[in-house]
């Protein structure tokens, strides 16, 4: 089955790209269509694409689309795994990080890879220069670009973050520290316990010396869960609750 697997991970990378959620039945590769099966009247491709019809006046037309957008877009990751080399991959990190559509693909992506270099990943090293490592200075031109407005800032801080949480690769936190800081001050806002887990995540694992950390709109719950953070800090940053 790993022949179709991987064609399938294809198709669902090619659909990403071009924004591309259906697939005209003509476009399967020979090595799925093997792998159609019907159920009741609609067809099923591995239990991941289903398909259906419809009809013209000159002919009758068989489409499918995947059972969801997530099956597609971890299909996708699988095949940004297998398939690119490193510095593809590097090179798709860059181009669709600041991409909404591509968000939750590149976080599949941080989950298999743990954001290391296939040749990292194959030695078994430690990481060092990594996919996350290669994107520095677009990374700070990037928080540079939306420090202005800080619910964009937050919200890209927040899913670099996810990306290194997803990855669990704490050696990145320490780096993307140093990319965010500001003259050694903070400020992040909280609205939700699992953004609240994330961001803890980081702060605990970065070991970055803050003057200053400000945590807004905690709420009891998340407060719980940052008094870890707080400790951690406790003597070297002023930690405020607003």
């Amino acid at each position: 089955i790993k022949q179709p697997y991987e064609a399938l991970c294809e198709m669902a990378f090619d659909g990403l790209k071009e924004d591309q959620l259906g697939f005209d039945g003509h476009e399967l590769p020979l090595s799925l269509k093997h792998y159609t099966i019907v159920k009741g009247t609609k067809p099923e491709l591995l239990g991941m694409m289903s398909g259906s019809k419809s009809f013209s006046e000159i002919e009758e037309k068989l489409s499918y689309q995947f059972t969801h957008l997530t099956v597609q877009e971890y299909l996708a990751a699988w095949h940004a795994h297998i398939k690119l080399s490193a510095k593809e991959q590097r090179k798709l990190f860059q181009e669709k990080l600041d991409d909404d559509r591509f968000r939750m693909m590149l976080l599949f992506v941080a989950g298999i890879t743990r954001l290391q270099d296939k040749q990292t990943q194959r030695k078994l090293k430690p990481p060092s220069r990594m996919l996350f490592h290669t994107s520095n200075t677009y990374l700070s031109q990037l928080l540079q670009k939306q420090h202005s407005d800080h619910l964009r800032f937050h919200s890209f801080l927040f899913f670099l973050a996810h990306l290194i949480y997803e990855s669990q690769n704490a050696s990145l936190c320490p780096i993307l520290a140093c990319l965010v800081r500001d003259d050694g001050e903070l400020s992040l806002h909280f609205d939700d316990l699992f953004q609240c887990t994330v961001l803890t995540y980081f702060l605990s694992t970065c070991n970055y010396p803050w003057k200053v950390l400000e945590l807004r709109g905690l709420t009891d719950q998340q407060m719980q869960v940052m008094q870890q953070v707080s400790r951690e800090y406790a003597g070297r940053s002023d930690v405020r609750k607003k």
